[in-house]
């Protein structure tokens, strides 16, 4: 129950934490915008480790499994685009819509991976 409820907390103030992220990097609040997108990322981390202690309580479907992590593998590929693009944003604007593309991509790929993560905990069955 402990992983079940560490995970839903996390994802939810994963959440919150990435619309904050969005608003203050769209609003151009650059500060605010870098200290939320390290918070964010380190809330996805513990995200992560409660989903891997799931997977120690929890039997999930193996089909399902594999179609989560396309989402969560992709979604973790795509910070360093965005790291990499933001700095040069801060640079140079040129750079804006390359991390606008990056950023996007990311946000699909966890939509992707919240939703799927959830349909997969809700298939899933005690071990």
């Amino acid at each position: 129950m402990f992983a079940t409820i560490g995970f839903l907390v996390s994802l939810l103030l994963t959440v919150v934490a990435l619309v904050l992220t969005l608003v203050s990097g769209k609003t151009g609040h650059r500060r605010a915008h870098l200290a939320r997108a390290i918070i964010t990322v380190l809330l996805l981390g513990t995200t992560v480790v409660f989903a891997l202690l799931l997977g120690e309580v929890r039997q999930f479907p193996a089909r399902e499994m594999g179609i989560h992590k396309i989402f969560s593998r992709t979604g973790v590929f795509l910070v360093p685009p965005i790291v990499l693009t933001g700095a040069l944003l801060w640079r140079r604007p040129t750079w804006r819509t390359a991390h606008r593309v990056c950023v996007l991509l990311f946000l699909l790929a966890v939509l992707g991976a919240a939703s799927t993560g959830l349909w997969v905990l809700w298939l899933s069955t005690a071990k």
